[in-house]
């Protein structure tokens, strides 16, 4: 798991950035109508979707289970294209949609960071990260009634935290990636 992070982190990092900047625009366009938060959210998931598939395709020859991580981007595509093709969709139904996709996020965050915690240090960010979209897609899910628009606060809040621990995942296996760089330079002289 750890040479996929190695090979992967600027996807890690692009899907941290993206997810940062769907929670920034979220929390700072407060009169935003169900209609353009559905464009967002689908720009978004599809941009993730696509760096993820991008990631695992990559590392294809290096992890046997890369093809979860290709579901995933699947998944999120999917998602984004449901939301472009309806964007009338009710808050209820794109709440839940969000919920889900959080959901499945976190449990395979979190099967990551179990995967990873004999080959790195501090994975607890990673199980943190997946332990915050599981608590956040539980909620969602369980309170679609509240509408998207409610939920502004936590959508917005969530994807701006879960942002930065992919971020500061992205970097910690861009240190792991420069660090072998140079052992492997100090063995040539």
């Amino acid at each position: 798991m750890k040479e996929i992070l190695k090979k992967a982190w600027r996807n890690v990092l692009i899907t941290g950035i993206l997810s940062i900047l769907f929670g920034v625009v979220t929390l700072l366009w407060p009169g935003v109508t169900l209609t353009s938060l559905v464009w967002i959210f689908a720009f978004s998931v599809i941009a993730q979707g696509i760096s993820v598939i991008h990631g695992s395709w990559i590392t294809r020859n290096v992890n046997k289970n890369w093809w979860i991580f290709l579901l995933l981007g699947i998944v999120y595509i999917v998602a984004g294209i449901v939301c472009f093709a309806n964007p009338g969709l009710t808050a209820v139904y794109l709440v839940i949609l969000m919920g889900i996709s959080w959901l499945v996020t976190g449990l395979l965050e979190i099967y990551a960071a179990i995967s990873l915690r004999k080959e790195i240090e501090n994975e607890g960010w990673l199980i943190l990260g997946g332990l915050l979209s599981v608590i956040a897609g539980i909620y969602v899910v369980l309170r679609p009634g509240a509408g998207a628009l409610a939920l502004l606060w936590l959508i917005g809040g969530f994807s701006i935290a879960f942002g930065i621990m992919l971020i500061m995942l992205a970097l910690r296996a861009k240190n792991w990636a420069v660090n072998v760089k140079e052992k492997l330079a100090e063995g040539k002289r």
